[in-house]
């Protein structure tokens, strides 16, 4: 009887708000609110992308140009369509499914790279600290944490911080975000081990904040092989 009740109430709640794709706003059946529709959109990345020098690397884990001080990147999809839509929904909506999916998505895709490569953390970008209060979240830590799941590499949000609170990325032209982000992140000097460290954030567009963020960390003697969003919008 228990049973037959919560099944009604549920069904009742379907009726009343029904369950919506965050990426079309349709209804789904689907429980993790994307309706197949939208995953079909998606323009799903297998190949592993060269932060440094902007080249598809087409299935190898090594970029000939840059070579050891290559910054690989692991993403799941293009910035565009409806996955940007569900990042959008995620960022500033509260709502958590793609980060739960996708980041599932991107261990499964390329967990034997990742791992290879050896990494003593996973390290969320920081959130200036007016917007993560005003969020009540930092999007950066929630992938984070999911893919600290599935990958078995721990996360720790105490080697870098942010220092002042730029402006927001998205309303800057190309050419003004790298220096928005200048000197805005900083190291605990007080930490003399120096790791092996893979920087998470949700999307990567100029990739301005995740090489100023590479910078500062390797000044301080880190090492920084990998880097791992949702999305990246290079080859828009």
């Amino acid at each position: 009887m228990e049973q037959t009740n919560e099944s009604l109430i549920l069904s009742v709640l379907d009726f009343v708000f029904p369950p919506l794709c965050i990426g079309c706003g349709e209804y789904t059946d689907e429980s993790d609110m994307i309706c197949k529709s939208c995953l079909a959109t998606i323009n799903k990345l297998n190949d592993i992308y060269c932060l440094k020098c902007h080249t598809v690397l087409e299935g190898r884990q090594r970029c000939d140009f840059c070579v050891d001080d290559a910054l690989l990147l692991y993403s799941y999809g293009e910035y565009h369509s409806a996955l940007k839509e569900m990042i959008i929904q995620f960022k500033f909506k509260g709502i958590t499914k793609p980060a739960q999916l996708f980041s599932q998505m991107i261990a499964e895709n390329f967990y034997q790279q990742i791992t290879d490569l050896n990494a003593d953390y996973l390290i969320p970008i920081p959130l200036a600290t007016s917007r993560e209060k005003k969020r009540g979240f930092n999007q950066a830590e929630i992938i984070a944490e999911h893919l600290s799941n599935h990958l078995q590499i721990p996360v720790n949000n105490d080697i870098l911080y942010r220092v002042k609170n730029n402006k927001p990325q998205a309303r800057l032209s190309m050419d003004k975000r790298a220096k928005n982000v200048r000197a805005v992140f900083d190291i605990d000097e007080d930490l003399t081990e120096k790791y092996n460290l893979i920087l998470v954030d949700d999307v990567v567009t100029t990739g301005s904040t995740i090489l100023e963020a590479v910078s500062v960390l390797q000044s301080g003697g880190y090492k920084i092989p990998g880097v791992i969003t949702l999305a990246h919008a290079f080859n828009l």
